[in-house]
């Protein structure tokens, strides 16, 4: 059934060579019992190299993203727990607590009776475009502090104590320093000799909001920034026009 010539070894070795050479192609080492096309080889290759390429520099902004995050959580706790410290003497929490307090509402007659003295008949469009830009903010910001979610320093940390009660349990953004600065922004922008007034009432409630324990530094930034990019462009066409 087999001739001599077939079932030699010499040949026999020399089959095996023949076929571990053609599956080398493509840098593949083929069994010598399952030879493959080399197309299918080169082909596999290709098809499998974009997957590993593609998924590590997602998996790793993603790492970075999230580390980045948690070390600005860290920090944004322990400036919390050191305004909280710095405001246990009587006299400066009594000062955080009335600071705090005039937010809800007592620091707008303030700023009323401020921008008319200074203003006189001026002061009409200023209250206008700031009750706008109020209206504005105040229009999305509960479902998006809701959405956000983040839960109050006191809440986090059982060493920060809460000087007073909360209007709302979230804490992203500020309110307060959220509605003090839509109020402040046209003053500021008709009234420029008033900006370092308005920003040492602004300052004083933001270190006010942190020291009750309310709030995290980047709640007082984010609001504030919040309502400046909303306020400064409609206090500019409210005044322009």
């Amino acid at each position: 059934m087999f001739s001599k010539e077939t079932c030699s070894p010499n040949v026999e070795h020399k089959t095996t060579v023949d076929i571990r050479q053609t599956g080398a192609v493509g840098g593949l080492d083929l069994p010598v019992d399952e030879p493959q096309p080399r197309g299918q080889a080169v082909l596999t290759t290709t098809a499998t190299s974009p997957k590993r390429w593609t998924s590590r520099p997602n998996e790793t902004v993603h790492h970075i993203a999230e580390a980045g995050l948690a070390r600005l959580a860290q920090i944004d706790l322990a400036l919390v727990r050191l305004v909280s410290i710095c405001a246990r003497p009587s006299p400066i929490r009594f000062s955080a607590i009335t600071f705090s307090r005039l937010g809800n509402g007592g620091i707008y007659v303030i700023v009323l009776i401020f921008v008319f003295a200074r203003l006189g008949k001026g002061a009409l469009h200023v209250i206008a475009i700031a009750i706008c830009t109020v209206a504005t903010l105040h229009a999305f910001y509960p479902s998006f502090k809701r959405r956000v979610g983040r839960q109050r320093p006191y809440k986090i940390d059982r060493n920060v104590p809460s000087l007073l009660d909360v209007l709302d349990e979230h804490s992203f953004p500020s309110g307060h320093i959220m509605t003090l600065t839509a109020t402040l922004v046209p003053t500021f922008y008709v009234d420029p000799g008033s900006a370092a007034y308005g920003a040492g009432v602004l300052v004083a409630m933001a270190w006010a909001r942190v020291a009750s324990g309310h709030h995290y530094p980047t709640d007082v930034i984010a609001g504030a920034f919040f309502a400046f990019v909303t306020g400064y462009p409609l206090t500019v066409i409210w005044f322009g026009q």
